[in-house]
């Protein structure tokens, strides 16, 4: 199970709920769709994938034309969120 897919078993209780509140709302066929929407496959992540390199021909394209995530935004982001991310030493940084 890869990282993205473990959202899965994080969801599953909001998840539930979602499905709960819908489930009479909703036909069999309708229904089997919004919980495909809710789910996280590896298939849906990979035509996603596919589609950006295709679109955009990279992801680091993708993030700056389509998010507006320029590399100094991304740089703050993953300062911010990520632990453990690299530093580069001051000498490295003032050349």
């Amino acid at each position: 199970m890869t990282p993205a897919q473990q959202s899965n078993t994080y969801r599953e209780g909001a998840n539930k709920i979602a499905v709960d509140m819908f489930k009479d709302a909703l036909d069999p066929y309708s229904m089997e769709i919004f919980q495909g929407l809710l789910d996280v496959r590896k298939e849906y992540l990979q035509t996603a994938l596919d589609e950006i390199k295709k679109s955009y021909g990279s992801y680091d394209e993708y993030l700056e034309k389509a998010l507006g995530l320029t590399k100094e935004k991304r740089k703050a982001m993953q300062d911010l969120l990520l632990e453990g991310t690299p530093k580069k030493p001051e000498a490295a940084q003032k050349k």
